[in-house]
């Protein structure tokens, strides 16, 4: 912090990042640290163009910065570049999906049905972050045995198309014939299945790979209906 005792016309008062680069080298005299942001100026003739301090001091200054340097014959030299800290953008308030469906008091619950482990348990923790109650089920066949359980009651099936046996669609119609109404979000690799969403009413596709955003979003549109 750079108060107004401290400040002066090159370092106004504010918030700076400070950054300081010492070497123990031979240093340098008076008249060489007097130009040493010289365009041009070097010491070492034919070695290099002499603009690389120039282009460091042109950057700070451009910045609203500011660079000191220190320096002593046969003791080193070192190099402080303050930089005026500029607070970071606030982001926009995400809206979140719908954690209670309309007119009840209880957290949404989603079936989830996904043969990948992994991925499996990435949706899920993802979903419990946003305040979802999740059942989670490793196949089709295990989430027909869930919801033969009356105490395993949930509000949307969430599943993958493409399982090992039954498949995500002959879940969702076994499902369906029980629960009518019941939002189902299918989720899947391959191109938009018409004929599975013409079977299933309503139902959504959610192709793979998502962006949890988009998750959230045809959870949200689902529930809402």
């Amino acid at each position: 912090t750079v108060d107004g005792s401290q400040a002066s016309p090159e370092l106004p008062a504010g918030e700076y990042a400070q950054l300081q680069v010492t070497d123990h080298g031979a240093g340098m005299s008076e008249d060489i640290l007097s130009r040493i942001f010289e365009p041009f100026f070097t010491t070492k003739d034919g070695e290099n163009s002499g603009l690389g301090l120039a282009t460091v001091y042109g950057i700070v200054k451009q910045s609203g910065g500011h660079v000191e340097v220190t320096s002593e014959l046969g003791v080193g030299t070192r190099f402080t570049v303050m930089l005026p800290q500029i607070a970071p953008p606030v982001p926009p308030a995400r809206q979140s999906a719908p954690r209670i469906i309309a007119g009840e008091r209880r957290p949404t619950t989603i079936l989830l049905v996904e043969d990948n482990a992994n991925v499996r348990r990435a949706l899920a923790d993802f979903l419990r972050d946003e305040h979802f109650v999740v059942i989670e089920a490793s196949s089709a066949a295990a989430a027909l045995e869930l919801a033969e359980d009356p105490a395993r009651a949930f509000d949307l099936l969430l599943t993958d198309v493409i399982m090992p046996k039954v498949t995500g669609r002959a879940l969702a119609l076994a499902l369906r014939a029980s629960r009518p109404a019941l939002p189902v979000l299918f989720m899947s690799g391959y191109s938009p299945d018409t004929s599975l969403l013409a079977e299933v009413p309503g139902a959504a596709w959610l192709a793979k790979p998502f962006r949890p955003d988009t998750l959230l979003d045809r959870l949200r549109a689902l529930l809402a209906t």
